[in-house]
């Protein structure tokens, strides 16, 4: 028992801090980004049927399709429904397990265990881990994380200890993995880097052997790109120009340099970043610090590699392998999120402890010289009490002087001030690492708590980066939640002028004055709006743009804007131009069931049942699992007097209907109708 629980002692004590240090999300609420189309929103999640689930697992949905996490997420959700305690503990005991591979990983790297359990730990608490842990959307990013480690784990095992299954269990767990995020296609890379780093094999050799590997990557890779190509989500390869793509570069390298201030510098972390135009702080300070830093970091492996230090080199690669997507040069992520160093946070872990060890193998331990070269006295000596070696004047051992600086009883001069030169510079060393860990502790306490609900998580955004004007425009959208008017607004009025450009700021601020009331103001704003997609596009049809990169967004804001315009107008009674809107924001999204029900509405209202009719037909063709369609045409049906159409298609509403308030309404409706039918 005393062997087991020396054994599983570090590990124990990575599973109690991550629960004490992040324990607290389990109380915490869902935020906005992502989390309802996950999760909350997923109409493959809330109606559970064959069809949903081959869609789930099979069909892309919110920018990704991800069968694995999907599949994950379908698991929890028969387990606690919509409630996100459940969600939260899970990625957190994904991210703990996490730890405790990394620290069976650098079992292959470092020896002593206590240097493995605080590779572990920094990768545990840094930092720039919250936003991975507290948001329940990155459970792809821990649970992709898990099946690379399984996978890198697996197959140096086979190349050390000749373990047959470790490359199988590698391939299967970087399929797996790949099927959740597939940002681990790098995982080939990795290997290739290993055995260049810690074998002699030819390099083409190295590369050619893998060649399943390469093969998978390569086929999911293709599968993906076809399958999210028109989301938006990947951003545009070609065009604009040589002096557009020399820009693109350069703000590429910015962003590269400057990710790893970060982690040098947890201290003020923005948590969600959106891609702005990072050329202009090209020559900021802390792009040329972090310049500075990647020189630095470039240089130590250069000399790792001529001096064979192969941990190092192995981890510097790590970093900058897995960070390869996020960096922009491939052009399938936006820079500017902290999330995206979660698997390569890993290198600088191990870099650091590689480096408190050097710190105590050479500078605590290593020989040093003690008395000044002028006294003519050469010393050998380190920490540990060696054999004296004489004076380099040739002074017999047994002299005055000697005595008086060694001692033959330990208690020289140079033998206590060594002791106390290596006591202080050990325990200067253990009180720096432990201040570090405080100090990551006491900040994940603080950053933690950003997550808490909608408002605490703008609040914080704004607090750390107060000039992102897009930040403050969803503050004031989430104030206006809280029925805090004048914030708001207040932050609306920031926002707009902050970034002026920005499609979203003004659709946020159109929403804050609708939702206020100041329905002249709404329209106002929507007109600044449409100037601002014509002055960012051009003055272009948006039913005619590509589904597709840059032009998936331009169709997403002409969404906006036209369903705007028919809410504001449906609330002044302009029914017209309400209608006119709704049928052009149902050109660009025909699924979309706000806009047709509001169209539906307002038919029903101008005694129109005919056009509802063919308009809820059209909407039933494209979602026929959601009642909404159903509800309305039997509206319509009952305004036409055909009573039987009414009752046949109000069964189908209340058949697919999982909202018990309204499927209440639909019942006590279809009764009526039915009264109705049997008294004519």
């Amino acid at each position: 028992m005393k062997q087991l629980l020396e054994k599983i002692k570090y590990q124990t004590i990575l599973i109690v801090l991550g629960l004490l240090v992040f324990g607290v999300v389990v109380t915490y609420s869902y935020i906005s980004i992502d989390d309802p189309s996950y999760v909350f929103n997923n109409p493959y999640l809330a109606h559970i049927t064959f069809h949903s689930m081959v869609k789930l697992l099979f069909q892309p949905y919110a920018n990704m399709i991800r069968p694995v996490d999907s599949l994950v997420y379908l698991i929890e959700h028969g387990l606690w429904g919509m409630r996100p305690a459940g969600y939260h503990l899970v990625n957190l005991l994904f991210h703990i397990t996490d730890s405790i591979l990394v620290f069976i990983l650098t079992g292959f790297f470092i020896e002593k265990r206590f240097y493995r359990f605080l590779a572990a730990l920094i990768f545990l608490l840094h930092p720039v881990q919250v936003e991975s842990v507290a948001w329940i959307s990155e459970q792809k990013s821990t649970l992709s994380t898990l099946f690379l480690l399984v996978a890198m784990i697996s197959f140096i095992k086979f190349r050390k200890e000749s373990w047959s299954a470790g490359t199988w269990i590698a391939l299967m767990c970087f399929v797996a993995g790949m099927l959740v995020k597939p940002n681990i296609v790098v995982f080939p890379v990795l290997l290739v880097w290993y055995d260049f780093v810690y074998t002699e094999q030819p390099f083409l050799k190295n590369i050619l052997e893998k060649y399943y590997f390469w093969t998978l990557s390569l086929a999911i890779g293709i599968l993906y790109l076809f399958f999210v190509h028109k989301t938006g989500f990947i951003t545009t390869l070609f065009g604009g120009g040589v002096y557009n793509h020399i820009l693109t570069t350069i703000s590429n390298i910015a962003g590269i340099a400057q990710y790893p201030l970060a982690l040098i510098f947890p201290f003020y972390i923005h948590m969600i970043s959106y891609p702005d135009h990072p050329v202009t702080s090209v020559l900021s300070p802390q792009f040329l610090i972090s310049m500075l830093f990647l020189i630095i970091v470039l240089s130590l492996g250069f000399y790792a590699y001529k001096r064979q230090l192969r941990a190092i080199l192995f981890f510097i690669g790590w970093y900058y392998i897995n960070f390869l997507l996020a960096s922009g040069i491939i052009p399938i992520a936006y820079q500017g999120s902290v999330r995206y160093l979660y698997i390569p946070m890993i290198g600088p872990a191990v870099l650091f402890v590689l480096g408190i060890k050097w710190l105590y193998d050479h500078a605590v331990n290593s020989t040093a010289s003690v008395m000044p070269a002028k006294a003519g006295i050469q010393s050998n000596e380190g920490c540990s009490p060696k054999d004296d070696q004489s004076l380099t004047t040739g002074t017999p051992q047994n002299t005055f002087l000697y005595s008086r600086l060694h001692g033959n009883d330990k208690k020289g001069i140079l033998h206590r001030v060594r002791n106390d030169r290596c006591k202080i510079l050990k325990y200067t060393v253990i009180f720096a690492v432990a201040l570090i860990i405080c100090s990551f502790i006491l900040i994940d306490l603080v950053s933690v708590r950003a997550w808490k609900d909608e408002l605490s998580f703008w609040r914080y955004q704004v607090w750390s980066e107060p000039d992102n004007g897009r930040d403050r425009a969803f503050l004031a959208d989430t104030l206006m939640s809280y029925h805090y008017t004048e914030p708001a607004i207040e932050q609306t009025q920031q926002a707009v002028t902050l970034s002026p450009d920005d499609p979203v700021v003004w659709g946020k601020t159109f929403y804050v004055y609708y939702n206020a009331g100041m329905f002249d103001k709404a329209i106002e704003t929507l007109d600044s709006l449409h100037k601002v997609l014509i002055n960012n596009y051009g003055d272009v049809d948006p039913v005619f743009v590509p589904d597709s990169g840059v032009g998936y967004d331009v169709r997403n804001y002409y969404f906006l804007l036209y369903s705007s315009y028919a809410d504001v107008y449906f609330k002044t009674s302009r029914y017209d131009s309400s209608v006119m809107y709704s049928k052009k924001a149902l050109a660009l999204q025909p699924a979309n069931e706000h806009v047709f029900a509001l169209e539906a509405d307002i038919l029903l209202l101008q005694n129109k049942p005919d056009e509802v009719i063919s308009l809820s037909n059209n909407y039933i063709n494209l979602t026929p699992n959601v009642s909404t369609g159903y509800l309305l045409a039997a509206l319509a049906y009952e305004q036409s007097g055909k009573l039987n159409e009414a009752v046949s298609y109000m069964d189908k509403a209340i058949a697919r209907s999982r909202d018990k308030t309204r499927r209440d309404f639909m019942i006590q409706k279809r009764q009526a109708l039915y009264d109705l039918l049997m008294k004519h």
